[in-house]
């Protein structure tokens, strides 16, 4: 036994060991799950800047075309990329 378990008793020693390897397991799915999910949010907050710059660019029968006024359009740039 290494000096960290010096005076556990052995199955105190493999429910340690069990728990660091559970957690080094669990930590690369956790990581990657936060990692997908600031990436599918950054997709998000990239399309709808997009869409944003588009709906400032179009003109008031496009907009009731698609059933929009103008103010419709104004409140929807106001808000920030990140808010739907």
């Amino acid at each position: 036994m290494t000096s960290i378990y010096k005076g556990l008793h052995a199955s105190q020693c493999e429910a340690a060991n069990a728990k660091t390897a559970d957690f080094f397991t669990y930590l690369p799915r956790t990581l990657g799950g936060a990692i997908g999910t600031a990436f599918r949010t950054l997709v998000v907050w990239q399309k709808r800047y997009n869409e944003r710059v588009q709906l400032s660019q179009m003109d008031s029968h496009i907009l009731k075309d698609i059933g929009l006024t103008e103010g419709d359009r104004d409140q929807e740039l106001r808000k920030p990329f990140w808010r739907c």
